[in-house]
């Protein structure tokens, strides 16, 4: 079997999440940022993940053009979005509109945390990839 190497960063505005996230010893580098705000970088990426952190983006609209900036051509950008907040900030007609992505894949509406009595499965999210264009 091929073992495959791959460099990882992360961002979060927790330093506790990053102390964990620190811990697990699996990032070259944490960035103790908002991921709303642009950062400089010296590399771009093949992908960005976001999940289960777009329910905390004020902004989307201006988040997916800070995104485009740490991608690759046609690098991925992954993440989930609670559905209540997709349908109240239009999604569907945000992800048409970008002059950055194409959409790569869109899930149906899956259980937020099916195990969780807090949501069982009365919150749904979606999973999204978008293509850098």
């Amino acid at each position: 079997m091929t073992k495959i190497k791959s460099l990882i960063d992360g961002c979060d505005i927790s330093s506790t999440s990053l102390k964990i996230a620190y811990e697990k010893k699996l990032y070259r580098k944490l960035f103790n940022k908002s991921f709303e705000k642009n950062f400089l970088i010296s590399k771009t990426y093949n992908s960005v993940s976001m999940i289960g952190a777009m329910t905390y983006c004020q902004k989307p609209i201006l988040l997916f053009p800070i995104i485009a900036n740490y991608l690759k051509k046609n690098g991925i950008f992954i993440f989930s979005h609670r559905i209540d907040l997709w349908n109240s900030q239009n999604f569907d007609n945000l992800i048409h509109n970008s002059k950055n992505f194409i959409l790569t894949y869109k899930s149906r509406p899956l259980n937020y945390f099916p195990k969780n009595n807090d949501f069982s499965n009365k919150i749904k999210i979606r999973i999204v990839a978008l293509t850098k264009i």
